[in-house]
């Protein structure tokens, strides 16, 4: 991997990691313009968890377009977690799923790998 690929990667890891935070952003929002909106947000469909998801995303994305090995070994580790939390919540499990979490996963690796790539080059 050469220089310019590992930034490549890491700028497509930061974005990927930017696209995760709008989606559960816009599925928080959906879940709060239901019947009960967010009035119903401490115990309908919509919890601070679900606030908490997007905050942490976008601060993990931050890091990994900072470059920090940390933040890309973190956001691997957590879209793996949140995938297979959402497997076992009874989530759609079809061919696009796989897909796309195959995607993010490969994505994700490559940024970690680039951050320390990158890394052992500047050290």
């Amino acid at each position: 991997m050469t220089d310019l690929t590992a930034r490549n990667a890491i700028t497509n890891a930061g974005f990927a990691s930017l696209i995760l935070a709008v989606a559960a952003l816009g599925f928080t929002v959906y879940g709060a313009s239901g019947p009960g909106g967010f009035k119903d947000f401490y115990g309908g469909s919509v919890s601070v968890w679900n606030v908490a998801d997007v905050l942490i995303t976008i601060a993990i994305a931050i890091g990994i377009f900072r470059r920090s090995r940390f933040a890309a070994i973190l956001m691997l580790i957590y879209y793996i977690y949140g995938r297979i939390h959402a497997w076992f919540m009874d989530v759609p499990f079809n061919f696009l799923t796989i897909v796309v979490t195959i995607g993010f996963t490969y994505v994700f690796v490559q940024g970690a790998r680039a951050t320390f790539l990158l890394h052992g080059k500047t050290e």
